[in-house]
């Protein structure tokens, strides 16, 4: 594991983005999956800028999805929206290189990631009750590849996740990209900032292994780079 602490976020945002900038500037096919939410934006706004001006990065690169909620009654996929808004689409990614995890998919992602030649390079955030993609308290399983979750009552995170379906009455599931599947991945980086995630960042790092925390999982792989803000790393 490799540690970085930056003074502001947008240090944050600018390493990051020369990380992946390094990545595709390699001369062959390269596997990204990224993931969505608030702590990225900037970083995706810097890769926006770089691939409308030199579109010959993004000529060998593919977008792979970490994980997906769709809200049902005909409203569109949460994590794709969330990516093509920030991403895809104002940095004109053409659809045929972005891969899509979807409910009906799941069971056959893995594969389908194995036969593209793996995933390079993986983008994730880090909740701060310790999650990562939907890999939630109690219900994730390390064990497991890409997965599906059932949204239960006894879930610390049951109301905030049933908000986001139009049904929030029946049993709703997620879909994610389980530990099993990320230790595959050549090179993971964790994006973690601001106060409010400090707590988070010192469990990950100080508990032992365990479901109820699940970051600790991202201690085992092998080519894991944290880069902090120094108001995350404020505990450490």
């Amino acid at each position: 594991m490799k540690k970085i602490v930056f003074d502001s976020y947008e240090e944050v945002c600018e390493s990051v983005a020369s990380i992946i900038l390094s990545e595709l500037s390699k001369d062959r096919r390269k596997n990204l999956a990224l993931t969505g939410g608030s702590s990225p934006r900037d970083i995706y706004r810097i890769l926006t800028d770089k691939f409308k001006k030199y579109p010959d990065l993004i000529s060998n690169a593919y977008f792979y999805s970490l994980d997906e909620i769709e809200p049902g009654n005909g409203k569109p996929p949460i994590t794709f929206t969330t990516l093509n808004k920030d991403l895809y689409h104002p940095a004109r990614i053409p659809n045929d290189q972005i891969k899509y995890l979807t409910y009906r998919n799941y069971q056959q992602y893995d594969s389908m990631i194995l036969e593209d030649g793996g995933l390079d390079f993986m983008l994730l955030g880090l909740g701060s009750d310790g999650h990562f993609c939907m890999n939630m308290p109690s219900s994730t399983q390390f064990s497991k590849e890409t997965y599906r979750v059932t949204v239960k009552k006894e879930y610390s995170w049951y109301e905030e996740a049933q908000s986001l379906f139009e049904n929030s009455n029946q049993e709703n599931h997620l879909v994610t990209m389980g530990l099993a599947s990320i230790l595959k991945v050549k090179h993971v980086v964790l994006i973690v900032c601001g106060a409010v995630k400090a707590d988070a960042v010192k469990k990950m790092l100080t508990l032992p292994l365990t479901t109820d925390f699940p970051a600790t999982g991202l201690l085992l792989h092998p080519n894991l780079t944290i880069v902090l803000d120094k108001e995350a790393a404020s505990k450490l």
